[in-house]
């Protein structure tokens, strides 16, 4: 699109296993909710790849990956919601029919949270 545009058009990536990727191929932006809950470990991703720090970029999308997946596979209305609440931002239940993210969940989403906001992340590859 771009190279047919002359750089007229902007492309953005809405899949966050192929984050990267596109990023790479030129993409503009990035199309997720993982900034509602963890938005400094986006900017780091973006930014390692706006740098040119691939190997960086690449930890930080490993480390981030099961989070992505987790909430896009649990519903990002639920998953989102449930996060914020685990933040104390709470943003209340989902709107019907959506039910709330089940208990057990809710613990693996804690858990995947506090890694990622605790700085567990892979060092800098400068």
């Amino acid at each position: 699109m771009r190279e047919l545009s002359d750089g007229e058009l902007s492309g953005y990536n809405g899949s966050n296993p192929v984050a990267l990727d596109a990023f790479r191929a030129g993409a503009a932006g990035w199309c997720t909710a993982a900034p509602c809950l963890v938005p400094q470990r986006v900017l780091e991703l973006y930014a390692a790849v706006v740098c040119g720090h691939d190997d960086r970029a690449d930890a930080l999308l490993r480390k981030l990956l099961p989070f992505l997946q987790f909430i896009v596979r649990h519903g990002l209305p639920r998953a989102i919601k449930a996060g914020l609440d685990i933040q104390q931002r709470l943003a209340g239940p989902p709107r019907p029919p959506l039910l709330p993210l089940p208990q057990y969940e809710t613990r693996q989403l804690r858990e995947m949270l506090t890694d990622l906001l605790a700085g567990r992340l892979p060092p800098s590859a400068v």
